[in-house]
């Protein structure tokens, strides 16, 4: 049936699907120009009126779709989080997340957690001294972005590892290939104020790598030792299950029997079995006849089974 009131001019671009369901009654007042951009959904949590700071300095980090920016902040070192306009979709950047804010005009869309990137030591070097390490970038912010920025440089370069030492207000981001000459140590060398190898006392107080010396759960190294990270971490695992199975997995059996019957049949079976199920024990004597030229007469019990009968000998009489 047509519209309680007509539309008063068309739109400037058509619908680009129907809509699920159709409209309980037309609107008072048409829609003067289309929305700018489409309703976008996301299934990373929002926190409405947030601002998640923690700005990354990377090539992609640019204004993009929120879709597109969660995307790509998957594939991102030190990228936890997409921010967006107040109810805004198109316009949203990643972000590293040093901290939260209230704000009127910002939402915040957290990465989830079990897809967040975690750098890992190589086995028995997660702090080290010496060894062929470069810092072709210079030194990084002490904070969990700089740690992460260092990262990305790296791995954008090639390098195999990266790796932070000396922490003050900035921190040496340096890269390798080979761990060949870096000589291992302590891990938590690198997490405290040190001096060098064979250093008094005196001489560490006045280190000026002065810390902080860990960047959330990374290690920033110290004076004349560094952390040592792999540039490609192993991949995040697979979404957590929301909710336990209803059923156990069938696995090992194939094909599992069927469920025992709870009651017994109402009916007995149409037609009895050949073989009885249980041994039905039956007595009788019997009078054996003898051979013609012996005139023996036997007396034998017979034990009468469910397919055979077993014969026991009683007594043998003889005349003539």
């Amino acid at each position: 049936m047509p519209t309680g009131v007509p539309t008063k001019a068309p739109s400037e671009a058509p619908t680009a699907a129907p809509s699920a369901q159709p409209t309980a009654k037309p609107t008072d007042t048409p829609t003067q120009v289309p929305t700018p951009h489409p309703t976008v959904i996301s299934t990373w949590f929002k926190q409405k009126g947030t601002d998640c700071t923690g700005v990354l300095k990377c090539a992609e980090c640019v204004e993009m779709p929120l879709l597109k920016a969660q995307a790509t902040c998957m594939s991102t070192p030190g990228c936890k989080a997409v921010g967006c306009g107040y109810e805004s979709t198109h316009a949203c950047t990643m972000r590293g997340v040093s901290s939260m804010k209230p704000s009127m005009d910002q939402d915040c869309y957290q990465r989830p957690a079990h897809t967040i990137t975690k750098y890992k030591s190589p086995a028995g070097m997660g702090c080290k001294s010496g060894g062929n390490w470069v810092r072709p970038f210079g030194d990084v912010p002490n904070s969990s972005d700089g740690f992460y920025d260092c990262a990305r440089k790296c791995k954008e370069k090639g390098y195999k590892f990266f790796g932070l030492e000396c922490p003050r207000q900035t921190v040496h981001c340096q890269c390798a290939n080979s761990l060949i000459g870096s000589v291992p140590v302590s891990n938590s060398q690198c997490t405290i104020k040190r001096g060098s190898a064979g250093w008094a006392s005196r001489r560490r107080a006045k280190t000026h790598c002065v810390g902080p010396f860990k960047a959330g759960q990374y290690s920033l190294g110290s004076h004349g030792v560094g952390s040592v990270y792999l540039t490609s971490p192993a991949p995040p695992t697979a979404s957590p299950t929301a909710q336990p199975t209803v059923k156990p997995t069938a696995y090992p059996s194939l094909n599992p029997t069927a469920k025992p019957t709870l009651v017994p049949t109402s009916k007995p079976t149409g037609n009895p079995t050949n073989t009885p199920t249980a041994w039905e024990s039956r007595r009788r004597v019997a009078v054996v006849p003898a051979p013609p030229m012996t005139r023996r007469r036997r007396h034998v019990v017979i034990d009468g089974g469910a397919s055979d009968d077993k014969v026991q000998m009683l007594d043998v009489d003889a005349y003539m």
